[in-house]
């Protein structure tokens, strides 16, 4: 879409005031990052020129940098990589505090399949991994963040095996991971609750997975194989994990199942912490990251949160700042 271009080309040429909160301290200071547009990201056969793409910010100076990988939201079905509430806030931010950030868009449903987004997300951590150092990041530190179903295919992407090493990589060498407001972490059970508590939403779930052992929905899956507390349960990768959640997901299915995730982590001792950030929406959980907002909102921000964790990882997750999770 035209308008969104002419966001994403007014974003990259915005410079970056680098301000006194969360790590970032000190007087403030101009920065224009460096950006590439529109980067196609498949190595090999690209079924859409548009929806198949990133955008990257670096640092103008410096090289190695750790890289974020931003994954939008939007119900699987719409959403893009230059929408402000993906771009506006964190790119500033995550590029003011030494990292490359990046914000990808991947195929969307009906045209493409759940497991065809999911491997958008893996081809794209290959594209990143490949050829990272041109743009001064950090091949072998590439975090993943998601909003969302966004925060769905991350968890996805590092719970199941097959889709990182059909690009010839591991998702153990993902150092961290930020899911916020994850949805469908464990479909055979949100689905029936769904069904008895908000019929529009648990149609909307059918309309994007389809019936339970539906073989034209996932190729061979059913609602376990496309969840993926499922894949953490079975794969025993141990990757760090910043689960946030929002007002508007309280106690809900989506909470629950996403409690579920946490506590399957927390019995296999892999790091994670654990946030129920009651001031926050849906929306500006993802929006808030780097904002003035944020940092004025509380003195414990999500912003700060996420800045500590994605500087330690397993750090960070194992207690050093956070309880590793709240019930």
């Amino acid at each position: 879409m035209p308008w969104l271009k002419s966001i994403a080309s007014a974003v990259a040429t915005w410079p970056i005031l680098i301000v006194g909160f969360a790590l970032a301290g000190g007087c403030a200071s101009t920065v224009k990052p460096d950006s590439a547009l529109d980067v196609v990201y498949p190595v090999d056969t690209v079924a859409d020129r548009h929806l198949q793409t990133m955008d990257i910010y670096s640092p103008p100076t410096g090289k190695d940098h750790p890289v974020v990988l931003m994954i939008h939201g939007g119900g699987w079905t719409s959403g893009d990589k230059a929408d402000p509430d993906v771009v506006n806030n964190k790119m500033p931010w995550f590029v003011s505090q030494g990292y490359v950030f990046i914000s990808m868009n991947y195929r969307l449903r009906p045209a493409a399949l759940v497991r065809d987004q999911v491997l958008d997300v893996a081809m794209a951590m290959q594209y990143i991994y490949r050829n990272i150092l041109r743009y001064r990041g950090d091949p072998t530190h590439i975090l993943l963040m998601g909003h969302g179903s966004g925060a769905y295919l991350a968890a996805i992407v590092a719970t199941d095996k097959d889709f990182m090493q059909s690009r010839g990589m591991d998702p153990k060498e993902i150092p961290g991971v930020v899911l916020l407001d994850p949805q469908a972490m464990d479909l055979p059970s949100e689905l029936p609750m769904l069904q008895e508590s908000d019929l529009p939403l648990y149609r909307t779930y059918l309309s994007v997975f389809g019936q339970d052992a539906d073989p034209t929905n996932s190729g061979t899956q059913n609602w376990t194989g496309l969840s993926p507390l499922h894949y953490l349960q079975e794969s025993g990768v141990e990757i760090p994990y910043l689960i946030a959640v929002s007002s508007d997901d309280d106690q809900g299915p989506d909470y629950i199942a996403s409690q579920l995730f946490v506590k399957s982590l927390i019995d296999a001792k892999i790091p994670v912490s654990f946030k129920h950030l009651e001031y926050l929406t849906h929306a500006t959980i993802s929006s808030n990251i780097g904002s003035a907002e944020d940092a004025r909102t509380t003195k414990e921000t999500l912003s700060s949160d996420v800045a500590a964790f994605l500087a330690n990882p397993a750090g960070f997750a194992s207690g050093a700042g956070l309880p590793q999770a709240t019930y």
